[in-house]
């Protein structure tokens, strides 16, 4: 059974993205954070059926 864990690092680069993205746009930086949420939900869930 394959999980996903977050470190520390990853977090505080996930929060770095998503600061330099809205310095442009919040709402885009909202997405685009939520797209990769979803793409490691995804690959997870994958390795679980595989």
């Amino acid at each position: 059974m394959v999980q996903i864990n977050w470190t520390k690092q990853a977090k505080t680069d996930l929060r770095e993205i998503a600061d330099y993205i809205s310095i442009d746009s919040v709402k885009y930086a909202q997405y685009q954070i939520m797209n990769i949420i979803s793409a490691t939900k995804k690959i997870e869930k994958i390795c679980k059926i595989g």
